[in-house]
């Protein structure tokens, strides 16, 4: 379990491609809403964009669904 600091630097932290990845696997599966989507296109798009928690939480979130559905995708953690 990721402490708030740590959530929000591994989500920002993550190479736009991760989020690009994310977004394909679930959009090609119909696993995201439209509001996960686009959360993950800003991801996607937005290198090193500053997050809110609230933001930060959410795409952990939504990662962790896709990932009980299969995806293998991992935060990078401490790198």
């Amino acid at each position: 379990m990721l402490n708030r600091v740590e959530m929000q630097i591994a989500v920002v932290g993550a190479e736009p491609a991760f989020w690009t990845d994310a977004l394909a696997w679930g959009r090609e599966r119909g696993l995201l809403t439209s509001a996960e989507a686009g959360m993950l296109g800003v991801l996607a798009n937005a290198a090193g964009r500053a997050l809110t928690e609230r933001q930060a939480a959410g795409a952990v979130e939504v990662l962790s669904r896709l990932q009980s559905e299969g995806y293998a995708g991992e935060l990078p953690i401490g790198s």
